[in-house]
């Protein structure tokens, strides 16, 4: 399995081997060094085990488990390459769709059982003097940043004052 898009954090790449898995009879003319004859191979093909891709927090893998590929004896070496991408992150918006300046972009966190996937209803992020049009996000692509409109707090009030010993 190759691993590769996580930089410094991509997992090293891992090997499966197998040996003398492929046999067939080659027979010689021990006078003229000819091959006479030669068998089919046994047997036509080996497919290697699966294993479950690591968890790389901070990116989303593009399968939940690598390997499984299958060796001919036209083609003995085979790789299963397994790509991470970055996580994308709740981005707060105004009700026009500017980004709100100032404000700390919250990555999803990567699921710890899923390398696929991440942690599903991440709270949207606490902007001071606003307020989210949503609670929670799950995103569609955990790959791809999600906009949750934000919209400011009413600051307008009224203060109404009564005087209950005379009604006025």
């Amino acid at each position: 399995m190759h691993y590769q898009g996580a930089g410094k954090d991509t997992p090293a790449d891992r090997t499966q081997t197998a040996e003398n898995v492929f046999t067939r009879t080659v027979t010689v003319d021990k006078v003229t060094g000819k091959v006479t004859s030669t068998t089919a191979w046994t047997p036509t093909d080996h497919t290697f085990g699966a294993e479950t891709t690591p968890v790389v927090k901070g990116y989303t893998a593009d399968k939940a488990t690598a390997g499984a590929q299958t060796a001919t004896p036209d083609e003995l070496n085979v790789t299963d390459t397994v790509k991470y991408r970055p996580n994308g992150e709740i981005v707060p918006v105004d009700p026009d769709g500017h980004e709100l300046p100032g404000v700390d972009q919250s990555s999803y966190p990567t699921d710890p059982k899923d390398p696929t996937k991440v942690t599903p209803d991440q709270p949207a992020p606490n902007v001071p003097g606003y307020v989210p049009s949503e609670e929670t996000v799950t995103p569609k692509d955990p790959t791809q940043d999600t906009k949750v409109t934000y919209v400011k707090k009413d600051a307008n009030f009224t203060v109404r004052y009564l005087d209950q010993d005379n009604g006025n």
